[in-house]
């Protein structure tokens, strides 16, 4: 539950590209052209004061080590950072605030080998970058007096202490310590930076700005934002916490009879910035991801045009006009995928600022930039490893080949035909002989007692799609950030990270639990080794993917997304691969985008689609022969649909969409054998975006974009049990066992619920 925000690591080419280009008077606008109104603020040179680091200090290697700074400008301070050796290691924003004339900030450095190093603090005004004050410090080896050594050789015994052990929180800039989690809520004092504080809870907050902390101070019970702090000691076992219901806000005057109240003013926020956080370096020394950017008003008017600035890590500061913002509306950039360059090996970051020319008269100027940090990797130097190509056969274990036949399906062989690499396992999770299980089985009858059992906030990102292999005892989750996490079920630990080049859209384990498939935005789908984490098998798309599953054997893995082609209006694609031999055996074009699919049987594919348009129409729920490449029929009384899933033991399919084509209530639709054995009415038209059987087929849960998960009982297609604290649910699934729910959200959080 590690949750310091880091801000801006602007390296300093970047900086002095960006200022070239400043003081050419030349912006870059959003299609690629040049443009020549941009309107610069006169601007004071920030300057620097290190406050508590003493020249010529000594520490140990992995000594943490905190430098607290004040920064100062009568045109403002947005932005301190800490350099080691001219490297960028951590960097502070104010707090609730874009340009205070002083910011003290708390900055760290763990130091990972010794020897000694120049550590600089430098500040920002915007653009302008202020004279860095330095610190030269030594660090020196930890090594052990017992390790023993030669007569006349200096042996380093370093201090030790006993960690604190208590969960806590350090202030790392002034901090406003409030009575709620939102910045609506009275400010109750002013915490300096440094301060460490007790954390006694935590909650999302009502405003989906990231989690807040609830701590004590002096005796009394606050709130303080977890993006401006860093988590101390040990808080595995910290409690979500309730908290008062947001002011209401007192008027400051009594309109006359017949008079309209003044609405509030827009209120721009940067809602998401999310993609990898790591990329490698190609031979050319380059590399690119795709991010998404959304930008949300949030206030009470519409916005009215306006512009984003986007510094990416090449030092180009590209611009985005945005049109008017009505009151509660959300905006992503080019769709979803703006691509950033990368070309420079080390900690880059992206810096997004919405109404960077402030345009716009906004209730609140303090959520109006995010950032993202990026690890550029070097690519490899001189060993090239082996990789599986695209579609490349895996080798078998004998060298007979599988007949086929053209007509009568393929017996596949089970997931234990591809060689297992020879690597290092990955930890095990608790095997389930050696664990009580602490949580009753979920059912209709208890579902009202459901409650959270722990958040867990490892990703960057937000968390998309989540899976249980078949014994119950690994949980993954996949996530923006360009990871899948691996976590044991029982001790919520995390047992292994997959990284990929690009955002996670679905995530599967195989039936035996010998692997996980996962699926990135771009359409590749990878194949692993759930026991090594190592890949082993890579297809491909060819365009935007965001739908997996496995067939009941494990013979084969289906994807579903966009149709790179689009010939004849076609604009989805489902694809099959037969993983043995890595030969694609069935490739359906189809009217709308693939949303959904899933196994009836080894060779039945259920597939759910989206319209092209609400003009278009389009979408529903149809069967296919993947052997014969034809289609089986439909299922009826279906429209727009959302997301889909598959219950292959008792033959039962589900799929999401709205009544009508772009209109009515959110509903789910459950086939039995062909037959609308229920509708599940969700009450307005939020989108539902994933849905998950319980083992016996009794019971659904659902996940949608206003942050609900809900449990419904089939038999009498009740809600049963509503499950709050994501902004958006994004994600879901049931145990094997039926204790557990996990679900992903927008928030960058994995959710467990059970009953305790």
């Amino acid at each position: 539950m590690h949750s310091r925000t880091r801000f801006v690591r602007i390296l300093l080419a970047g900086v002095v590209l960006l200022m070239a280009a400043l003081a050419c008077n030349l912006e870059i606008g959003g299609d690629g052209t040049a443009q020549d109104d941009v309107d610069l603020p006169d601007m004071e040179r920030p300057v620097v004061e290190i406050l508590d680091l003493e020249n010529g200090a000594t520490f140990t290697i992995d000594e943490l080590i905190s430098v607290h700074a004040r920064a100062t400008s009568a045109s403002g301070v947005t932005l301190v950072e800490l350099l080691v050796n001219g490297v960028t290691v951590d960097s502070q924003p104010p707090a609730e605030s874009l340009n205070p004339t002083t910011l003290d900030a708390v900055l760290d450095y763990q130091p990972e080998r010794s020897g000694t190093f120049t550590l600089a603090v430098r500040a920002y005004s915007n653009t302008v970058v202020g004279q860095p004050e330095q610190r030269t410090i030594t660090v020196l080896p930890n090594l052990d007096a017992g390790s023993g050594g030669s007569a006349g050789t200096l042996t380093i015994v370093p201090l030790t202490s006993t960690p604190n052990p208590l969960c806590r929180a350090r202030t790392n800039t002034n901090l406003n310590f409030r009575t709620g989690p939102s910045t609506k809520y009275t400010v109750i004092r002013t915490l300096p930076a440094g301060q460490e504080v007790p954390i006694t809870g935590y909650a999302p907050g009502p405003d989906g700005d990231g989690q807040w902390w609830q701590a004590q101070v002096g005796g009394q019970l606050g709130w303080l934002y977890a993006n401006y702090t860093t988590q101390l000691g040990n808080c595995v076992a910290v409690p979500v916490a309730s908290y008062p219901a947001l002011p209401t806000p007192t008027p400051t005057n009594t309109p006359l009879p017949g008079a309209t109240a003044t609405p509030t003013l827009p209120d721009l926020r940067l809602s998401k910035l999310e993609g990898v956080t790591s990329v490698t370096l190609n031979d050319r020394g380059q590399a690119q991801a795709d991010y998404l950017i959304e930008v949300v008003n949030q206030g009470g008017t519409a916005s009215g045009q306006f512009r984003l600035a986007i510094l990416t890590p090449t030092g180009e500061v590209v611009l985005e006009n945005v049109p008017s913002l009505n009151a509660g509306q959300a905006y992503q950039i080019r769709n979803g995928s703006f691509t950033v360059m990368f070309n420079n090996p080390g900690l880059s970051r992206i810096l997004v600022t919405v109404d960077d020319n402030n345009m716009v008269a906004e209730g609140n100027e303090g959520n109006n930039q995010a950032y993202r940090d990026i690890n550029v990797q070097y690519g490899p130097a001189t060993i090239t490893p082996v990789a599986q190509p695209t579609n490349t056969p895996i080798p078998q274990p004998t060298n007979t080949p599988i007949p086929q036949p053209t007509d009568t399906p393929i017996p596949q062989p089970t997931d234990t035909a591809i060689p297992q690499p020879t690597s290092t396992p990955l930890p095990t999770a608790t095997p389930v002989e050696q664990v009580a299980v602490p949580f009753s089985a979920i059912t209709s009858a208890n579902a009202s007692a459901v409650e959270q059992i722990e958040a867990l906030t490892a990703h960057g990102g937000s968390v998309t799609a989540v899976d249980f292999n078949a014994t119950g005892t690994i949980l993954a989750s996949g996530s923006r950030d360009g990871t899948v996490r691996l976590w044991d079920t029982y001790t919520s630990t995390e047992l292994a990270t997959l990284v990929h080049d690009d955002r996670i859209s679905a995530i599967v384990f195989s039936p035996n639990s010998a692997q996980i498939a996962t699926v990135t935005q771009g359409g590749t789908v990878r194949l692993w080794d759930a026991g090594s984490g190592v890949e082993i098998a890579t297809f491909t798309n060819n365009a935007e993917a965001g739908a997996l599953a496995f067939s009941p054997d494990g013979s084969r893995i289906a994807v579903g997304g966009m149709n790179s082609d689009a010939q004849g209006g076609l604009v989805g694609m489902a694809r099959v691969w037969d993983i043995a031999s890595a030969g694609e055996v069935f490739a359906m074009p189809m009217f709308g985008p693939v949303v959904g699919l899933g196994f009836l049987d080894n060779d039945t594919l259920v597939i759910g689609s989206q319209g092209q348009s609400c003009d278009l129409g389009g979408g529903g729920v149809e069967i296919f022969s993947v052997s014969g490449g034809v289609s089986l029929g439909t299922y009826p009384d279906t429209a727009w649909v959302n997301a889909l899933t598959v219950d292959t033991s008792t033959g039962q399919v589900a799929a999401s969409g709205q009544q009508s084509t772009c209109g009515g209530n959110g509903v789910v639709w459950v086939w039995s054998a062909g037959t609308l054995r229920t509708t599940l009415d969700h009450g307005s038209s939020t989108s539902i975006t994933d849905i998950a059987f319980n083992a016996t087929g009794s019971l659904i849960a659902t996940s949608s974009g206003d942050g609900m998960v809900r449990l419904w009982n089939l038999d009498t297609s009740a809600q049963v049990a509503v499950l709050t604290g994501h902004d958006s649910a994004l994600g879901v699934a049931f145990k094997p066992d039926d204790t557990l729910i996990a679900s992903g959200g927008g928030d960058s959080t994995l959710r467990l619920w059970g009953v305790q």
